[in-house]
């Protein structure tokens, strides 16, 4: 399903909202498979133990469905999003990365993108991310998630959640559908 008004934009957060990354600890047990690997920034010494929140994959194909174009906005160093990136995404198409070598804040604020895309329209853009400081001035396109944070290394059923299986419906509800 496509809608018939204006290109809409899901600004997705990495850390905690989509993933939780944290520094290796050596021998502690860690076992990479489809939701949980290692990233190793060539900028950085330091090698990330990162996993994937449930149902992201099912979460990226529904914004994809329903036509949403895709910005990703970290915090973290090019080096780190690219590589988180890589894994995540997994091929899919993302309209513009954000990344730290871009801002001048640590706040996201949205009308900073349209420097980078010209026809941005703030109206049809939502936040996707859970740090409610974010929200700022720009409450109504912010969408505020519950943190992803994993404990130990690998993440228990308690630790983890299906919020990323109905966030669409929260999204598309955002605009009053």
């Amino acid at each position: 399903m496509t809608f018939s008004h204006s290109v809409r934009y899901a600004i997705l957060d990495l850390d905690s909202t989509l993933i939780y990354s944290r520094g290796a600890e050596i021998g502690k047990p860690f076992i990479e498979d489809e939701r949980n690997f290692y990233v190793k920034p060539l900028s950085q010494k330091v090698i990330f133990q990162t996993t994937i929140r449930k149902h992201v994959s099912k979460f990226l194909n529904d914004l994809e469905k329903h036509g949403y174009r895709i910005i990703v906005w970290s915090a973290g160093v090019p080096e780190y999003v690219k590589d988180i990136i890589s894994v995540v995404f997994c091929n899919r198409h993302i309209d513009y990365l954000l990344t730290k070598s871009n801002l001048i804040e640590d706040l996201k604020d949205l009308r900073v993108i349209k420097k980078f895309i010209p026809e941005f329209d703030i109206t049809q853009a939502r936040l996707i991310d859970d740090n409610p400081d974010h929200s700022k001035g720009q409450e109504r396109y912010f969408v505020l998630v519950d943190p992803f944070i994993v404990a130990g290394q690998i993440p228990t059923t308690d630790e983890d959640d299906d919020l990323l299986k109905t966030l669409i419906d929260r999204i598309n509800g955002s605009y009053g559908e």
